[in-house]
Formats: C-alpha cells, structure tokens, sequence
C-alpha cells in the first residue's frame, strides 16, 4: 500500500468504515452504484471536526442528495485512482461492504443484480485511494473523516463535489479550512478490534491481572490450552478473507494475519510480555526477510482470485482444512517442544511443515528464501 517500503502503512480507521457501511446500505435502497454523494451523505448524518464544517449546510447538501437520482446527476462518478493505492482500496471496499451487510441473507450468484451488495463507482474508489494517499503524506496510521472528506473533494467532477456547487458551496475554500484542522494530523480509531482481546487477555506489555480476563488468559496458556494469540491471528484472518474478497480462509490469510497483528501492536505502542514473546516472533522473522502486510497483502491477492463485490451475510469465512489443521498441528508442535504456550512460530512452522502449501508461493514471491526460513525455525 503507497509504499511498502514504509515500516509503517495507513489504513481507513473504525469511522471510516462505518461510514462506507452507511453509504452502501444507503445505495442498496435504491440498487444505486454506491457512489461519493452517498458517502457525503453518511459523513453528513455523523458528528466530526470535518462535518462541522458544513454545519450550516448540512441539512441542504443532504437534501440536495436526496432529491437527485440516477438520471439527475451531470457527474458519471467515474474516474480512476492511485495504482499505489488500489489493493488497499479494494480490501476497504469489501470490508465496509460486508459490514454493511453482514446481517442480511447470504447472496449467490444467481440471485438478481438488485438483491446483491451494490458495486461502488469509480470515483468512490479514487476518493479512498486520495484519502490514504493523504493520511499517508502527514505520518497518520489511521485516517480519520476530515481525510475522507479531502478524498472526497479532490475531484471537481465527481457528485459529492456536484452536490457542494448545488448549494453554492466553495470547494476549494473547504479544501483549505480541511488542511489546517487539528484532526488532520490525528489517527483516528484504530480498526484493530482483535487487539482489544489480546490486551484484555493480559498477553501484552505485562503479566495478566486478576480479572477475569486474567484468568482466561492464563488457562489459555497452560495445561496444553494454545494460547490467545493463535486464535487472535484465526479471527484476523477471517477479516482479513473478507477485505481480500474470499469466501473461506486459507493458510495464506493465517500467514498475513501474522503480520498484520504484528503491525498494530506495534502501531498503539504495546509489545508482546515477557513469556509470551518468545513463541511469537513469527512477525520478526518474516519482516527480516521482506515479508511485510502490504507485499503479502498484494501475493495472495495475486494468488487467490476474489470476487467483484462484497461478501454478504452474517456468517464469516469458514476456515479450509488445510488452515484448521495447520491450528491443529501448530498446538500439537508447542507440546512437542514443551514450550510454554503456542505461538505463532509454532503457527509457522506448521504452515510450511506441508510442501505443497500455498504460503511457500506466497513467500516466494515476496523473496523469502522459504528453506532458509524453515531452518530459522528450527
């Protein structure tokens, strides 16, 4: 994503996807292409420093966007986007989408267009791809909304940029007020939801309270258990399956999750506890070696062809059988070596314990001298 030289890349934040969630959902009333007039319209019903802004317009722009259908508009929505950007833009897409609608009814493919999660425009998809492109450019890890009201105003062509010149609104003067707000420079909420059980579990920074999330944490780490963090690394595959498209979830989503986890770790400043790190440093050994998120983001993206729009309904992926045994054989490892629990060094040697496994096309791709890596392991 941008630049995956960077040791560090930007991602969309927990209000951005919430409001590409409204937006789709606002576009499935219609059967709409999901486009920039609907994510102004979901920006406009929030509260930020962004919104503010447009205060005294709010109620208008929203009602300007109400009144417009598909045969109103002058703008197509069209356009293109960052190259740099498109994965990461894609992954958004199928994440907000699903979050959309991930309470409705599972859809196939035989169902009819208008029953389907709409497919977003293509000067939405340029919209987010500027909004990281920005968030990026200022050293933020989360963009916020005031970088997603800059996306979307940095095209003059497109229908949230329409619905500003509707009610004599200058764009340009917006653009302007949007780069000195304090919120420009400030993550937003991260999207790390897993890393909230990990810190409850008391599996970072510091031994486990005495809490109940305490005890959990430290029956998971004993008596053959496994630990928190392979299941933590399970759930973030399966999100991590849904943004790449994917209707199951393989080794290769397992072995992206691995870093991904790492990554924000390290972005809210925690590190694994004493204990704990020392059979979890599959991230560090992967990264030594070229294996970053977005390199890897982009190999299995490559390898697994995924699906034109969101995957709907409230089941996540399942878990194929070569990734539950690879779980399976990675806890079995752990009691093998007598290790004090199981971690993702055991979760990867397990992975590439299977020659035919896709992760070694994965890291090879990326430049991993897979052999060598196995010896590394041990």
């Amino acid at each position: 994503m941008m630049n995956a030289s960077q040791t560090r890349t930007t991602d969309a934040s927990l209000e951005v996807v919430g409001a590409l969630a409204q937006a789709y959902r606002k576009a499935a009333q219609t059967g709409d292409t999901v486009g920039t007039q609907h994510l102004l319209f979901a920006l406009l019903r929030g509260e930020s420093a962004a919104v503010d802004l447009l205060s005294r317009d709010n109620g208008g722009l929203r009602g300007v966007i109400l009144a417009k259908d598909e045969t109103v508009w002058l703008s197509e929505d069209d356009g293109g986007g960052d190259p740099s950007t498109a994965s990461a833009v894609t992954a958004l897409l199928h994440e907000a989408g699903w979050v959309a609608f991930r309470k409705a009814k599972p859809t196939d493919t035989s169902a009819a267009p208008e029953s389907r999660p709409p497919l977003p425009s293509g000067a939405l998809a340029a919209a987010l791809g500027r909004m990281l492109v920005s968030a990026h450019e200022l050293g933020v890890a989360w963009a916020n909304e005031t970088h997603l009201l800059m996306g979307l105003l940095h095209d003059p062509g497109n229908r949230a940029s329409e619905a500003l010149l509707e009610r004599r609104l200058d764009r340009d003067e917006l653009i302007a007020r949007l780069a000195v707000l304090p919120t420009v420079r400030q993550n937003g909420k991260p999207n790390m939801l897993s890393l909230d059980g990990l810190r409850n579990l008391g599996m970072l920074d510091h031994a486990p309270s005495r809490g109940w999330g305490g005890r959990i944490g430290r029956w998971l780490t004993s008596g053959g258990h496994g630990s928190p963090v392979v299941p933590t690394v399970r759930s973030e595959a399966q999100r991590q399956a849904v943004r790449l498209g994917h209707s199951s979830v393989t080794t290769a989503h397992l072995l992206l999750s691995i870093l991904v986890l790492d990554d924000q770790i390290a972005i809210a400043g925690h590190r694994f506890r004493d204990g704990v790190a020392q059979v979890n440093g599959a991230a560090e050994l992967l990264r030594t070696r070229g294996a970053t998120p977005s390199a890897v983001l982009g190999a299995v993206a490559e390898l697994i062809p995924a699906g034109d729009r969101p995957q709907a309904g409230s089941l996540i992926p399942d878990m194929e059988g070569g990734a539950e045994k690879a779980v399976t054989r990675a806890r079995l490892l752990a009691n093998e070596r007598k290790s004090p629990s199981t971690g993702t060094t055991h979760l990867l040697s397990a992975v590439l314990a299977e020659p035919d496994d896709p992760c070694h096309a994965v890291l090879s791709a990326v430049g991993v001298d897979v052999e060598e890596l196995r010896r590394a392991l041990g």
